[in-house]
């Protein structure tokens, strides 16, 4: 009984050693874990307080090394001042910045080389299960932890190391932005015509493609729009979930991500900050009166376009109703849809921002001049006849249809001296009376007498065979010709 005894108690004691012995080796893995996510949080903070720090003024700009042809820095971030152009980066945002002291070449040359392997004093925090290749790694040198006062040590002592790394997601093609137009229902997109159009108006994003520019997967197509829809997609290795565009749709994989690290981003974030000025950019187009008085013109759209509907007014009278309509209504006809409309053209001002000038384009232009003699009469001296002939053609440049209206020409600077010389009747090169263009052709009510050409669009002179949606609309596209006609009239 004794023997039982003791040898029970001997287990016991054996066990609660060794009891003992686990729950101070779990004690200890806990307290370096919880030490590891201090260092790790005081990285994050100071990586934090450093991209504050050097980027967080509105007049500082960002770009990775690959900018600057440094193919070892090509993944780390520079900070430039936008104020000194020309000038080098401010500091490279990656473990050692924080230094006092330390120069941007100095923190650059700690995190270059990453396809060499880390020393004791450096890390991967992108390794080579991030990315497929060892040139994409980020490698980073460690910074030591010090504290003071720690019994048995004099001095500092290194109690922890950390090391941080500031990527730059703005250089990243976002390929996992879902397609929201649905959800864009107010006007002017309320109209089926627009919603038709809306994918050619708002940034609906896309999806990636190869060096071949043959698409990779669409993030829109039926295999992914569940998976993209309401920013599921919130890392870059769960884009490894989506869908290609193969025969069989096989999902991305791990693989082509890590491929594609530094390039592919699920969303990307920005604020439009003025690097001239300071403070945020404004919002254009809640205040289109920035832009200048074109601008404002332009944005005036019932300055220079038809009425879209018709207009209805009852009077008090008599209660009559009456319905206005435009007089020459586009062919073929509004319909429900607004968006087919007609320009009004406007007159042209010599101030460029005057008002948005709607006008066609002169495309061709040609104007001649014949000077002969009239057939002899006799012994009496030959007059001199002048004729001109002219064609031009004006071409509608706008995506919508131009209001025809009767235009007209003005030609300035015509020659005022005309001098005519017989050379074989007069050896001595005397020369006759001068005669003036400008005044046989010109505008004597007008300065400088100008040369009118009428260009009418009235239907009486539209050929016959013109179709009807161009007697009544200038379509977009459109050419048409004028030419002068035989005019036998000698006065």
């Amino acid at each position: 009984m004794t023997l039982v005894l003791v040898a029970f108690l001997v287990l016991l004691l054996v066990g609660l050693a060794t009891y003992a012995r686990i729950e101070t080796t779990i004690a200890g893995n806990q307290q370096r874990q919880a030490q590891a996510r201090e260092n790790a949080l005081l990285a994050l903070q100071v990586a934090l307080g450093q991209l504050q720090k050097h980027a967080g003024p509105d007049q500082r700009a960002t770009a990775t090394g690959e900018a600057t042809g440094n193919a070892g820095a090509k993944h780390l971030v520079g900070v430039w001042d936008s104020t000194t152009p020309g000038s080098g980066p401010l500091t490279w945002l990656v473990s050692g910045s924080e230094r006092a002291g330390a120069t941007p070449d100095e923190v650059l040359a700690a995190a270059l080389d990453p396809s060499s392997n880390a020393t004791a004093d450096q890390e991967f925090l992108v390794g080579s299960r991030t990315v497929s290749a060892n040139a994409d790694r980020i490698k980073v040198a460690k910074q030591d932890i010090t504290a003071v006062g720690v019994p048995g040590q004099a001095g500092a002592v290194r109690v922890g190391r950390y090391a941080w790394w500031v990527g730059d997601q703005g250089v990243k093609a976002p390929v996992a932005v879902a397609d929201n137009t649905d959800a864009i229902t107010f006007a002017p997109y309320d109209s089926a015509e627009m919603r038709s159009r809306i994918r050619q108006q708002i940034t609906v994003g896309a999806g990636a493609a190869d060096t071949a520019g043959s698409p990779i997967f669409e993030p829109r197509d039926a295999n992914n729009a569940p998976l993209v829809a309401n920013e599921k997609i919130s890392t870059v290795s769960q884009l490894a979930f989506l869908r290609t565009t193969a025969s069989g749709a096989p999902q991305l994989g791990l693989t082509r991500v890590q491929q594609n690290f530094h390039t592919w981003s699920p969303n990307n974030f920005a604020v439009l900050a003025d690097t001239k000025n300071g403070g945020l950019r404004q919002d254009l187009s809640l205040a289109p009166g920035l832009l200048g008085n074109a601008f404002s013109a332009w944005a005036n759209f019932s300055g220079y376009t038809e009425p879209l509907t018709t207009t209805t007014t009852t009077s008090t009278e008599t209660g009559t109703v009456t319905t206005t309509t435009p007089t020459e209504g586009i062919l073929p006809p509004y319909g429900t849809e607004p968006l087919r409309r007609r320009v009004v053209m406007t007159p042209h001002q010599l101030d460029a921002n005057a008002s948005h000038q709607i006008a066609p384009i002169l495309s061709y232009f040609l104007l001649t001049f014949n000077v002969r003699t009239e057939s002899p009469n006799g012994t009496a001296p030959s007059g001199v006849e002048v004729r001109a002939r002219w064609m031009i053609s004006l071409w509608n440049p706008y995506t919508a249809s131009i209001v025809p209206e009767n235009l007209r020409i003005e030609v300035t600077g015509l020659p005022n001296s005309v001098q005519i010389v017989n050379e074989e009747t007069d050896r001595a090169g005397n020369v006759g009376a001068p005669f003036s263009l400008r005044s046989a052709f010109g505008d004597p009510s007008k300065s400088g007498n100008p040369l009118n050409v009428s260009l009418p669009w009235d239907t009486a002179t539209l050929p016959a065979e013109t179709p009807a949606e161009d007697r009544k609309s200038w379509l977009p596209g459109r050419v048409y010709t004028w030419c002068s006609e035989e005019n036998t009239d000698k006065s």
